[in-house]
C-alpha cells in the first residue's frame, strides 16, 4: 500500500470502534437481493449466521463498512417526512432495496445505518405518549 492508502486504512479501522452498522446494513441488503449468499459465511439463512468466531463474515462486514466511508456524496439534510416520501417513491419505483440509510446528529456526528427494504404503514397514535414511543 502507498503511505496515503495505509493512513486511510488505519483511519477507517479506527472509526469502526463506534460500530459496524453501515457494514451490517450494506451486507444485509446484498444478501436480501441475492447478490451475496449467506451460505458463503456458514449458514443457510442470514438470520442463522454466527458472528463470533466467523472471521470471514467479520471481514466482509468491515469491507462493506469501509465502502460506506467513501460513498458519502448522497448526504441530504432533510425532515423525517421528506425522507419517508423519498423512500416511498424510491421503493415503489425500483421495486427493490435502494441502499443504506444513515440517521445522524446535526453536523454528521453519531448516528445509525439501516437497510430499508419496505415501508409498513400504520395509524399514528392520537394519545400523548411523550418519550415512550413503541418500536415495531
Amino acid at each position: 500500500m502507498t503511505p496515503t492508502a495505509e493512513k486511510w486504512m488505519e483511519w477507517a479501522n479506527s472509526t469502526m470502534k463506534n460500530g459496524h452498522c453501515e457494514g451490517l446494513a450494506a451486507l444485509s441488503l446484498l444478501m436480501y437481493e441475492g447478490k451475496i449468499r449467506p451460505q458463503d459465511f456458514g449458514a443457510e439463512r442470514a438470520a442463522d449466521l454466527n458472528l463470533e468466531g466467523n472471521t470471514k463474515l467479520q471481514r466482509e462486514i468491515a469491507y462493506w463498512y469501509a465502502t460506506g466511508l467513501v460513498d458519502r456524496d448522497t448526504t441530504v439534510k432533510t425532515s423525517p417526512n421528506d425522507v419517508l416520501a423519498a423512500l416511498r417513491t424510491s421503493l415503489n419505483t425500483s421495486g427493490s432495496a435502494i441502499g443504506t440509510l444513515r440517521f445522524s446528529n446535526p453536523g454528521g456526528s453519531g448516528g445509525h445505518s439501516v437497510a430499508p427494504i419496505g415501508i409498513k404503514e400504520e395509524e399514528f397514535m392520537t394519545e400523548d405518549v411523550g418519550d415512550n414511543l413503541p418500536i415495531t
